[in-house]
């Protein structure tokens, strides 16, 4: 079993790509082909401590010191690719995009640091404005194929609704924005108040929060 220590060693160690392997194989088993989407380099540094930090959420009942922790590493790697304009391709900022949202809910209710919380919004706009460029640019050339990694791209769009799927609020969000997953990234970034955030009597439970 996937422990909340195990997983967080493995990404404090920068054993990102064991640490994919080790979250889904306990239960969010994906095709070979939608594993090696996710898997490429420019994609892995932030997906793996994201979906690391998706795990975590999901064992954990009440906000806890390693969440925060990942939360800060998906942050900190999405403001290296912002900083060095790696670039994006959609299907690992969706899943990082959708992981980040759900801590951002969660977060609001609980005493994170109001540091990390603007730094999450940030970061939550940068991924909604690379991922609303890619879709310009596919817009641009409709009688073009898809390129793979980009908007329009049917394994991206499926990976898409896999990673919303465990989060029903984000997953009716993007229906409500027609499909679009840089417009949800980007209300959940709006929405964020990191002035407001208390701690209340009692921590809301993570799978609630996130829902």
């Amino acid at each position: 079993m996937l422990t909340v220590k195990r997983v967080v060693q493995l990404i404090r160690t920068g054993r990102q790509a064991q640490a994919f392997d080790a979250v889904l194989a306990n239960g969010r088993a994906l095709p070979a082909e939608a594993r090696a989407r996710l898997a490429r380099p420019s994609s892995l540094r932030m997906v793996a401590p994201a979906l690391a930090l998706q795990r975590v959420m999901e064992l954990s009942y009440g906000p806890t010191p390693e969440a925060e922790e990942l939360a800060a590493t998906v942050v900190r790697e999405v403001e290296m690719a912002a900083g060095y304009g790696c670039g994006l391709e959609v299907a690992g900022g969706a899943v990082t995009g959708a992981v980040l949202a759900a801590w951002l809910a969660a977060a609001s209710h609980a005493a994170a640091d109001p540091t990390l919380v603007e730094r999450t919004v940030a970061a939550l706009r940068w991924l909604a404005g690379e991922i609303a460029a890619q879709q310009q640019r596919a817009a641009a050339r409709p009688h073009a194929a898809a390129p793979s990694g980009g908007m329009g791209d049917a394994l991206d769009t499926s990976l898409v609704a896999w990673q919303l799927a465990s989060s029903p609020g984000l997953a009716a969000a993007v229906l409500a924005a027609g499909g679009d997953p840089s417009a949800v990234l980007r209300s959940a970034s709006q929405a964020a108040r990191p002035t407001a955030v208390t701690r209340p009597a009692k921590a809301p439970a993570w799978r609630g929060a996130a829902a």
